[in-house]
């Protein structure tokens, strides 16, 4: 029998004890038990019953379903009735079901709603979108303002749910990476509000509630906030060197750390800025780095400080705003009144180019305030605990790019690739992602669409079902510029053609051919095929860049869907959305 474990909520210890009870029961037994769990299984009296206040977490990564988690056991404290349910799990023709709706949204791609957040915004922006005039709500919008599209999904909720009637408790808060301080803010405003608004449940009520309440969003010992030191083994340049990517396989030994993945979920590696790049500001701003700032509390020598607190590969429109105020350069004020000009200027000028120009003598202190704090960057795992119990592999595209004369890096990728060496400790974390998993069914056909470092976790992917002996079709669309430079796997997927866990595998060089040809394309030209696989059930999965790919991917589908199943653009739409409802259409982008 093949253990399931892999895609079960079980955790490892407790599906070892059940599996030997399964293999004794009789077929009679078996269905028995099927349906009494089932039964088990339906929703409870506090499911079928409306709160008095809907609590709704949007996730990407886990922060907005942290935040919820702590307003919902206040609220809880205080004796409220409140159910918190994942945006993905929301029943759309119930909705809103509670006069008081709080959205806690994250924002990611290119200012997109999370993707199990999406079917919840197709249907606010549809005709079927009810009138909203009887709820209050409250939003609390989540992002990074090192992009331009700051908090926009949170945005785009806020002002779809005030259009269709809804009127605001509060404001909507915008918090930054660093979100818990603003989070913390917007709780102690919103709790007073909240707590006047509704009654105290009595305990019968509120424990029909509380009884059915899942308290942590996943079992993970080790988060973000406790990493863990894995050891890298190995750092494999996988293009040749002739290409213009530079992409690596990374390998890191997680034995003695506690950490356990699964396929589809994502490492979050704690990096450190390159000697040279804060030897580079240092000396541009006349420090010797033996200056003594604090950081949240703490208290670090400066180059201690720039170097594993402090974010110095990536620029945005708050740090220029903050540095132009500390350097007082006319040029760099003159921007402060255009944020659309602050934006470009952050993209194309990095920190340490914008000090070379406008460099000013300063406090240390002063110069770290400006900075935002150096937040882990997330990769997908491209191995599968089954093959590789004992290592978690990375694909990663090294960020190298000219300006100015000089070359600049991403900080994680060459913190991995050329700061540590083989031995080295990495401190890294697991990063849970239940909205990319392998389905339950190991029959059910498989589409993959992953271009460039989005092949990483199809990888996996492939592992696994040829681990499990899974007995349903694979197929694989994957793309690079140039197959004889770019072919990343290239011996790996050959052999899983070979050995039949590769039914098709669908490549598109872009650059190998005069007219460009991208994986979106190769969709369109197979729509027939596309459309027969999701009339058999293939869950599909997509990977990679949001700001182009993932959205020309979308509407490839949207055109495949319309135009095989004989909808219209509407019916499309809703076609699409039943699939992520579902959890056929599952997206990791980026």
């Amino acid at each position: 029998m093949t253990s399931p474990i892999t895609t079960s909520p079980l955790s490892a210890p407790d599906w070892q004890h059940l599996q030997p009870l399964l293999d004794r029961l009789t077929p009679q037994q078996l269905n028995w038990l099927s349906a009494w769990c089932r039964e088990r299984a339906a929703p409870s009296a506090a499911e079928r019953e409306p709160a008095d206040i809907l609590l709704i977490a949007a996730s990407q990564t886990g922060n907005a379903r942290r935040v919820a988690e702590s307003l919902r056991d206040q609220l809880f404290s205080a004796q409220r009735a409140v159910r918190l349910v994942n945006a993905g799990d929301l029943s759309l023709t119930a909705f809103p079901e509670s006069p008081l709706v709080v959205l806690i949204c994250a924002t990611t791609g290119d200012g997109d709603a999370p993707e199990e957040a999406l079917p919840l915004f197709h249907f606010l922006h549809s005709v079927q979108a009810p009138s909203l005039t009887k709820i209050r709500y409250a939003v609390l919008a989540l992002g990074n303002r090192a992009y331009p599209q700051f908090c926009q999904a949170g945005k785009n909720f806020d002002n779809r749910l005030h259009a269709l009637g809804a009127q605001r408790i509060l404001p909507r808060a915008e918090a930054d990476s660093d979100y818990q301080v603003t989070a913390d803010n917007w709780i102690s405003q919103l709790l007073p509000e909240l707590l006047n608004l509704t009654p105290p449940a009595d305990e019968e009520r509120l424990s029909r509630f509380t009884h059915n309440t899942v308290v942590q969003i996943d079992s993970q010992p080790h988060q973000r906030d406790k990493p863990q030191s894995a050891v890298l083994r190995r750092a494999v340049r996988l293009t040749a060197p002739e290409s213009e990517k530079h992409v690596c396989q990374i390998v890191l030994d997680i034995r003695g750390t506690g950490l356990q993945y699964q396929t589809g979920d994502a490492l979050g590696v704690y990096p450190e800025n390159s000697p040279e790049l804060v030897s580079e500001l240092l000396g541009l701003l006349w420090f010797d780095g033996t200056e003594r700032v604090m950081l949240k509390g703490k208290s670090y020598s400066l180059r201690d400080a720039l170097m594993t607190q402090c974010e110095l590969t990536i620029n945005s429109a708050p740090v220029v705003a903050a540095y132009a105020r500390l350097s007082n350069a006319p040029e760099l004020l003159d921007m402060i009144a255009d944020p659309q000009q602050l934006i470009s200027y952050a993209q194309r000028r990095p920190v340490a180019d914008m000090v070379r120009e406008f460099a000013v003598q300063t406090s240390a202190q002063a110069w770290v305030d400006c900075l935002p704090p150096l937040m882990p960057r997330l990769y997908s795992i491209s191995s599968s605990p089954l093959v590789s119990p004992d290592e978690v592999h990375l694909t990663a595209g090294v960020v190298e790019f000219r300006t100015d004369g000089r070359t600049r890096y991403g900080a994680a990728t060459r913190y991995l690739t050329h700061q540590l060496q083989p031995g080295d400790t990495v401190a890294c974390f697991v990063e849970h992602n239940d909205h990319f998993r392998l389905p339950d069914d190991p029959e059910k056909p498989v589409i993959m669409i992953g271009p460039g470092t989005g092949i990483a976790p199809f990888r996996a992917f492939l592992q696994q079902r040829a681990a499990q002996q899974s007995g349903g079709k694979n197929w694989l669309i994957t793309g690079n510029p140039h197959e004889k430079s770019d072919f990343l796997y290239e011996t790996e997927l050959t052999d899983f053609v070979r050995q039949g866990v590769l039914t098709e595998l669908t490549t598109a060089w872009s650059r190998d051919q005069p007219q460009k040809i991208y994986v979106q394309d190769k969709l369109s030209e197979m729509r027939e095929t596309v459309w027969r696989w999701l009339e058999q059930g293939a869950y599909v999965y997509v990977c990679g860049d949001a700001f182009r790919m993932a959205k020309d991917t979308d509407a490839a589908l949207l055109d495949i869907i319309r135009s095989e199943g004989a909808m219209s653009a509407e019916e499309a739409q809703v076609f699409l959305n039943g699939l992520r409802t579902a959890k056929r259409y599952q997206r990791d982008v980026y």
